[in-house]
């Protein structure tokens, strides 16, 4: 049996944008449907996950995954009409067409029957079903946590008429027990303070909270009259409204009046008082989360915790969750974002009799991998260096490189499913050479220089330098830990302003070649930890594919590339 689960609204940003003549991109991601993605599960099994970014390079981009399905049926070995059901991760089958104003026809199944006809020949017989935005969101996290039972959150901008989503999960079954609407949605309050930052809205979210640890509370009470929650009742009084004013802009003038700040145009105007309004909504929205999750918990009385939707992308608010609610499990699809969803919808077709069943931990290399003649084929047509290592030299060598200060790009097997880069499409360092972190940021991703890198650290050293309550989010880079103080000057480069990091604990059972690598760095260097940074430059989707990584490498100042065995330089 093959279910295929797929996520994206085709065609609604461009009639969005068309419609509200938008030309500044940052106002672009102002709709549902974006980071579309595919999922397949054969036999039980979860073959393949990824994102149509990875492919068409358009980052966060909410096209028909086309080249993302064409991928999950090749490495499923199996053609389109071999799918039993096709899930797609949203249902507005019930909402009133008057919600929908100009749009109605792209909230239907019968757009993607479109495009899936047009676009894949053979799929005419498949059955398409519709999943609720939030439930596919919800599968995604609990069905593959490994947990029997689990309260279930799902926070995001909006899923049809929602912005979170409360569900029981027990003997595989998913009940719906509360939802918070439009209104009251924490994500999109989020998104309107980074677009008010001069931020793109839905996408540069992680910018503000990197942000937050450069200032201070001053705007707390302020934020505090925003948004509240008690008992059970979540209030924001930012009022948006998504049909008489799509883009909020109304909202701008409101917000400098009520701060008694000036809204930066760029990135390049933020002063002390942006990045305290970045701490200050970072606190805001900490609070109210913790509190609604303590409420749910409380009210359920089930302390195994399972999360998803884009609001979960935020470590620093996990951190909290982890630490004050302690709960026995604490699992996030480490896709939180929309690109997830394709999971869930595949999930929910498969029905509970098909659905992968395992208390082993997630694994998130779902993506494309590329054999070695792919590759070298791809080498053999640039001016580069390169040579053929094979995969024991070829960690042996990046160990000595970074170890002697070099910065390196790792691509090695099937790419990450989600926004992290978790060893496999990477970008490593030591994290113990002066000024790295200005270095890549400056000269290798072209970036913001507050912006943080995260440690990946070997599972059996990380309580040698960090404090953190171990979840399993630490194994996905989503949750923050404090750095031990006197072991900061040994690991600068991943040390944050406020003296934490984004840790991954690496061990061979999740992806045993890069704990190799690191293993094999630590006897080079007495480090357990390697600074890991996305493969990839600001504005770029995480590195798929062997030429995007070498044109990558040619325009940066990225010392090596190690793609599967072969160790490329210029």
């Amino acid at each position: 049996m093959n279910y295929l689960g797929i996520s994206g609204i085709p065609g609604l940003q461009d009639r969005f944008n068309e419609n509200n003549k938008i030309t500044d991109y940052r106002d672009s991601r102002i709709v549902q449907g974006l980071d579309s993605a595919a999922a397949l599960i054969v036999n039980k099994e979860i073959i393949f996950a990824s994102a149509q970014e990875r492919f068409s390079g358009n980052k966060g981009t909410g096209e028909f995954p086309m080249h993302a399905i064409y991928s999950a049926l090749n490495y499923g070995n199996i053609n389109i009409d071999d799918i039993t059901k096709l899930g797609w991760s949203f249902n507005y089958s019930n909402t009133p067409a008057s919600l929908l104003g100009h749009y109605a026809s792209f909230y239907q199944v019968d757009n993607i029957r479109r495009h899936l006809h047009r676009l894949i020949p053979g799929s005419e017989k498949i059955e398409i079903v519709p999943i609720q935005h939030h439930y596919a969101h919800a599968l995604s996290a609990t069905a593959v946590s490994g947990f029997e039972r689990s309260l279930v959150v799902v926070a995001d901008g909006m899923g049809e008429l929602t912005s979170i989503s409360l569900y029981q999960y027990q003997n595989h079954e998913l009940t719906k027990i509360y939802a918070y609407p439009i209104s009251k949605s924490i994500g999109i309050f989020y998104s309107i303070i980074t677009r008010f930052l001069g931020f793109c809205f839905n996408q540069d979210e992680y910018k503000v909270m990197g942000m937050a640890a450069y200032g201070s509370e001053t705007y707390l009470d302020k934020f505090k009259k925003l948004i509240s929650f008690k008992d059970g009742n979540l209030t924001t009084n930012l009022k948006f409204n998504t049909l008489e004013d799509p883009l909020y802009h109304h909202l701008f003038n409101e917000l400098e009046e009520f701060f008694a700040i000036k809204r930066p145009t760029s990135s390049e105007q933020l002063n002390s008082n942006h990045y305290s309004l970045a701490a200050s909504l970072q606190s805001a929205v900490t609070s109210v989360m913790l509190e609604l999750v303590r409420y749910w918990v409380k009210k359920t009385n089930n302390l195994y915790l399972c999360g998803a939707g884009g609001v979960f992308l935020n470590c620093l608010m996990n951190q909290r969750i982890a630490e004050e609610i302690k709960p026995t499990g604490f699992f996030i699809q480490p896709a939180a974002g929309d690109d997830g969803a394709a999971l869930g919808a595949a999930l929910a077709v498969a029905g509970k009799e098909n659905r992968p069943v395992s208390d082993k931990k997630f694994i998130p290399y779902l993506g494309k991998s590329w054999n070695r003649a792919e590759i070298e084929n791809t080498l053999q047509n640039t001016s580069l260096n390169f040579k053929w290592l094979g995969q024991t030299d070829a960690i042996e060598r990046a160990a000595t490189v970074l170890n002697e200060g070099h910065v390196i790009a790792w691509f090695n097997g099937k790419s990450e499913y989600g926004p992290r880069a978790l060893g496999n499409r990477s970008i490593l360092a030591n994290p113990g050479w002066p000024n790295i972190k200005n270095l890549i940021n400056q000269k290798i991703k072209f970036r913001e220089l507050f912006r943080p890198f995260a440690p990946a650290v070997l599972e059996e050293d990380a309580t040698k330098y960090f404090y953190f309550e171990k979840t399993e989010l630490c194994y996905y880079m989503l949750q923050i830990a404090t750095v031990i103080p006197h072991k900061a000057v040994e690991i600068s480069g991943i040390v944050h302003a406020d003296g934490t990091a984004r840790i991954q604990l690496v061990t061979a059972s999740i992806n045993a070649v890069f704990h190799q690598l690191i293993s094999t760095f630590k006897s080079k260097s007495n480090l357990p930890c390697l600074l890991n940074t996305s493969f990839n430059t600001s504005g770029q989707p995480l590195i798929n594919d062997p030429q995007t990584a070498i044109e990558t490498f040619n325009r940066t100042e990225l010392d090596y590339l190690f793609i599967e065995g072969f160790v490329v330089w210029k």
